[in-house]
């Protein structure tokens, strides 16, 4: 039961960091009582996370995928998505520089 919940909460991490076009430890401040933000994790059906672990991908400056990785403490799951991020990055440079090219699938989370 426990890693479905994960599993979701990853599924909701890429989600919210590709709606809001931000990470989703960057909401996490401004979801606070008193923020800015405050409630916004109620919205959307309780979709929205507000914990670190989405980050939006990025390519030629167009979102093109989000990830989202649960199962940890919110700074283990940044550090993973992070991680995620620069190997996309890197994958992504090598595409645009090279003939053979990287077909990106879409898969709604990572873990």
């Amino acid at each position: 039961m426990l890693v479905l919940q994960e599993i979701d909460i990853s599924i909701n991490k890429a989600w919210t960091s590709v709606s809001m076009q931000q990470p989703t430890a960057n909401l996490t401040q401004a979801a606070q009582p008193g923020g800015p933000s405050f409630g916004i994790n109620t919205t959307n059906n309780g979709r929205i996370v507000i914990l670190g672990g989405g980050i939006p991908l990025v390519s030629n400056g167009t979102i093109v995928g989000g990830i989202g990785v649960s199962g940890g403490t919110s700074t283990q799951d940044t550090e993973i998505a992070n991680a995620v991020v620069r190997a996309f990055e890197k994958m992504n440079k090598k595409s645009r520089n090279s003939v053979i090219h990287t077909r990106f699938g879409y898969t709604p989370y990572y873990i």
